[in-house]
């Protein structure tokens, strides 16, 4: 999303966001490619649900996915950007209606 789209509640994760917009584009990517290929990165996660707008969009996922996770260096670095959020912030079932 936008970032001017983001609520006030959640404004905490801008500079984390922006962070990772600036290692994305240093690594030769765009955010949803990154956010795409790290869920590849957790073994825990055994399938994954997207969803899309167009078949085009569906294509470009697909391209993303196969190619496959990021590297250890790459998941080193977003694991030093990326803090332990409070529950009121990834989980929207808290955020306000």
């Amino acid at each position: 999303m936008p970032e001017e789209n983001i609520i006030p509640h959640l404004q905490s994760v801008i500079p984390v966001r922006r962070e990772l917009e600036r290692l994305a584009k240093d690594s030769g990517m765009d955010m949803i490619e990154l956010c795409m290929r790290y869920v590849l990165c957790n073994s825990a996660i055994t399938s994954i649900l997207t969803g899309v707008d167009s078949s085009e969009q569906l294509k470009q996922n697909i391209k993303l996915f196969n190619k496959g996770p990021l590297s250890d260096d790459l998941l080193t670095k977003i694991k030093n950007i990326v803090p332990i959020f409070p529950e009121k912030i990834i989980r929207p079932i808290f955020w306000p209606k």
